[in-house]
């Protein structure tokens, strides 16, 4: 797998693909694929799980946004069971078997099915309008 690696001010985000993918469709036509994200400080839970929420909502149109409703709403109760997250912790989102597989710190918390609600959590940080432009790049490797 391929690792990239860059910062915000909340975490390292790590890409790991089986080969290199210059964009959103060459990530999304890449199995398995991964997104994982090494808290650099503390996050409440309402915190962790908004930041997703609103990268959704940010990064997709309203039709895209209202086809993956209720997978974001699990999304939501899967961060939200994490409680307070710490620097340091982890949280890795795997698409594998047509379903987003999500850990904290190496433990299943749940997994939400379909393609489209992948396409629609790896738009928030691989569209071609991010919520980190910069972050999008060194994804991506660019």
């Amino acid at each position: 797998m391929r690792t990239i690696n860059s910062s915000d001010a909340n975490c390292v985000a790590s890409l790991d693909l089986p080969a290199k993918a210059g964009d959103l469709a060459g990530v999304l036509a890449a199995n398995p694929r991964r997104v994982q994200l090494n808290l650099l400080r503390d996050l409440s839970a309402d915190e962790l799980a908004g930041a997703l929420a609103d990268g959704i909502k940010d990064t997709s149109s309203a039709e895209q946004a209202a086809a993956v409703k209720s997978q974001t709403e699990q999304l939501l109760s899967i961060m939200k069971s994490v409680g307070q997250a710490k620097a340091g912790d982890v949280v890795t989102m795997d698409f594998v078997g047509g379903e987003t597989r999500i850990a904290f710190n190496g433990q299943a918390k749940g997994a939400i099915g379909g393609e489209t609600f992948n396409a629609a959590l790896m738009r928030i940080w691989l569209a071609d309008k991010p919520v980190q432009p910069d972050l999008r790049k060194a994804m991506l490797g660019g």
